[in-house]
């Protein structure tokens, strides 16, 4: 019964409300297709001799913390056939009113933005908050432990420290991105 509903909901939801930011559990979507967009955007902005700053994100406990209040009272444990799907539902609003790129699977988000002026840069805080201030709203909250950090990427990068909260995000030249290694200067190995 629950692979029936399942095939009416994702057809519904990949049609009108899952946006192209979110690779998990989307069909003809994958880690791969993930990381090419992603890095794609970014090497365009690089190659166009721009700085750019890429925030990984990582909500905890993501699957487990799913309002069932806010989901139509509905139980999405990890594991169960309905809760990929209906988690991309829960979480599809997190990205309303980014500015910059923002790219999802699952539960793991990547923020990019050209970052060479201090606008740029504050477009990105921006952003942070938003996505703070609406996983909030949807009681979850993001891991801002070793998993929330900042990739410095391009030429006469600011290096600008970014928030989430009050919490300062560190940096660091290698970030492990859905199982792939990926430097400052867009490398990538296992």
């Amino acid at each position: 019964m629950e692979q029936l509903i399942l095939e009416v909901i994702f057809k519904h939801v990949e049609e009108k409300v899952i946006g192209s930011g979110q690779h998990g559990f989307t069909k003809e979507k994958s880690c791969l297709t993930n990381l090419i967009a992603f890095c794609d955007g970014m090497t365009g902005w690089i190659d166009e001799g721009r700085a750019v700053d890429v925030v990984s994100l990582h909500f905890s406990k993501a699957f487990d913390t799913v309002s069932h209040n806010l989901l139509i009272a509905s139980a999405v444990h990890q594991g169960s056939v309905l809760g990929p799907v209906l988690f991309n539902v829960f979480i599809n609003d997190v990205d309303g009113g980014t500015e910059r790129t923002l790219s999802k699977f699952a539960d793991n988000t990547k923020l990019g933005g050209v970052a060479d002026t201090p606008e740029g840069c504050a477009a990105i805080e921006r952003d942070l908050d938003g996505l703070e201030n609406r996983a909030e709203r949807n009681l979850m909250k993001l891991n801002k432990g070793k998993c929330c950090r900042v990739l410095h990427l391009g030429r006469n990068n600011l290096k600008h420290w970014y928030r989430v909260g009050v919490d300062l995000l560190g940096s660091s030249t290698v970030e492990k991105d859905l199982g792939v290694l990926v430097d400052n200067k867009l490398s990538m190995s296992q």
